[in-house]
């Protein structure tokens, strides 16, 4: 594998880390524009006063400072008084209705993904409750408060490993296999220039491959253990299954000539590591727990989790 020599402007990596502990660094001044809600929006009996990306910045800067609802709006409140704007600030109660229904855009696939781009995708987990590890120990898997202590969503995302951008996340159950998310994460990518697609064996599935054959990508993806090649396999294979899983079987053949480690050095698998970096500057951005009540509230407290991750990522 050819060895990639990153190449980094110093002086931007700098600015750019010393722009995170700025306290606007998530009040974007062309919000002012549009701080009123659309009226396309509007629902009968009601009328929106915010649009969606007010409560998305305010909802941001709760993840970014892990504040509550209550000392959000007063935190928005006390820098907008220091910006010199003057703007109303939508109150806990707005925030944690209208959580549930934003729409959480986290790139630009068409700007931002250059051509022969290399994605990796993996899992990660947030707990849903916080208690910490001597509670779990005393108290167990029991009924009531006890037994949700051991709760935790999935987490799933997809980068470009040339940027570290989070291009595509998904949010669900713990007991969800990461394969069954993969083609939904890749969905968004149909027309993007993706040359390589990185993962661990936990998307070794014909779905998975055929999602990435799709793209016109190769796959990265490490065949398990005891793996067989297609024509081993007793299960009938449509001509479509057969060609998504053509590159699985040289990477079977090439595993068997050599070795496991061999394979992924010359295909280029171990890119697949910046998504474990991706996942630390997430729990770093803001914190590994999701303290919404409701599924949909969390959801959209994961995907901003990921969105502030790429806001604060240094060039």
């Amino acid at each position: 594998m050819q060895n990639i020599a990153p190449r980094r402007d110093w002086s931007c990596y700098t600015g750019d880390l010393k722009r995170q502990g700025s306290l606007t660094v998530l009040i974007d001044p062309a919000l002012v524009a549009c701080w009123s809600g659309e009226a396309g929006l509007r629902r009968p009996g009601g009328v929106r006063r915010y649009a969606d990306a007010v409560i998305e910045m305010c909802l941001l800067v709760r993840e970014r400072f892990r504040s509550a609802l209550r000392q959000t709006e007063g935190f928005v409140a006390s820098v907008f008084d220091m910006m010199g704007l003057d703007r109303p600030v939508p109150d806990y109660t707005t925030l944690s209705r209208r959580a549930g229904g934003l729409k959480i855009v986290l790139s630009d696939l068409a700007r931002q993904l250059a051509p022969g781009a290399v994605l990796a995708m993996d899992a990660t987990g947030l707990t849903v409750y916080r208690q910490d590890g001597r509670h779990r120990v005393k108290h167990g898997k029991g009924s009531g408060q006890a037994g949700k202590i051991a709760q935790w969503r999935k987490l799933h995302i997809c980068i470009d490993t040339g940027t570290g951008l989070i291009h595509a996340a998904g949010y669900g159950a713990a007991n969800r296999n990461e394969s069954l998310v993969a083609p939904d994460l890749l969905a968004p990518m149909k027309d993007a220039p993706v040359a390589a697609v990185c993962a661990d064996m936990a998307y070794d599935t014909t779905r998975c491959r055929r999602a990435v054959h799709d793209l016109g990508a190769t796959r990265r993806i490490p065949p398990r253990r005891a793996a067989r090649l297609a024509s081993e396999n007793r299960r009938r294979l449509g001509p479509d299954d057969r060609a998504a899983l053509a590159e699985r079987d040289a990477a079977i053949a090439r595993m068997r000539e050599t070795d496991r480690r061999t394979w992924k050095i010359e295909s280029g698998y171990h890119r697949r590591s910046l998504v474990e970096t991706a996942m630390w500057r997430i729990k770093q951005a803001s914190n590994a727990r999701l303290s919404n009540r409701t599924e949909n509230n969390r959801r959209t407290q994961a995907l901003l989790k990921c969105k502030l991750a790429n806001i604060l990522h240094p060039a």
